[in-house]
């Protein structure tokens, strides 16, 4: 599987924080500011980075023992990531091992959302979801579409993807969208293979440089 906190780091990087709070500005009960265009952007990027690390979970799955029910699970166990992710391999509408699967399910349990904690004494981002792969064993490819929710504090924007493409140690999504909706703004992030991806909101279009967290507004 690929590096999981990486996305975090970018985040801790880029000193991306939501709605321009500060650490000490997050208790759970605090008022949070009226968000802008410019706001749901920069949220936007931490779903579209988080999914290019989480995503593959099911495609790169590996190292246990077979299950026979096609149930496995992962558990984060990292001071910045926390929580176990659940997953159903499928072939030929059958449960099957991972490693001959042509269909995973991964999600969070109801009421067991992963917990991150990018901000250094902050409180938890909540990420909740569950993504549905279309795998192709013999291409190492698989496609995966989801939904979801991201809480911080008295934020709790929603999240779907469609035609998430990755590739088995490939670097970047090959293809895929994210739509990011938060306080009635919504983003569209949009992956085309290579370590960029476009981000929109309304009129506005950054790009979105996948390596190092960074927009640039075009």
């Amino acid at each position: 599987m690929r590096k999981t906190l990486t996305f975090l780091m970018l985040i801790l990087a880029a000193g991306w924080l939501l709605g321009g709070c500060s650490s000490d500005e997050t208790a759970p009960n605090d008022p949070l500011p009226e968000l802008t265009d410019e706001d749901v952007a920069g949220q936007s990027r931490f779903m579209a980075l988080a999914m290019a690390e989480i995503a593959p979970i099911a495609l790169e799955f590996g190292g246990k023992a077979d299950a026979s029910d096609g149930r496995y699970s992962y558990t984060f166990t990292d001071d910045e990531i926390q929580g176990t992710v659940q997953l159903l391999f499928e072939q030929d509408n059958e449960p099957s091992g991972y490693n001959v699967a042509d269909y995973a399910r991964a999600w969070t349990a109801d009421g067991l959302p992963l917990e991150l904690f990018p901000i250094s004494g902050g409180i938890a981002w909540l990420l909740a979801f569950t993504l549905e792969s279309d795998i192709d064993q013999e291409a190492g490819t698989a496609m995966i579409d989801g939904n979801g929710t991201l809480t911080v504090g008295s934020y709790a924007p929603t999240w779907i993807v469609t035609g998430f493409a990755v590739e088995e140690d490939g670097d970047w999504p090959t293809a895929g969208v994210i739509t990011f909706t938060n306080e009635g703004i919504t983003a569209t992030v949009t992956f085309d293979g290579d370590s960029t991806a476009t981000v929109t909101v309304g009129g506005l279009t950054w790009t979105l440089n996948l390596e190092n967290g960074e927009l640039t507004e075009l």
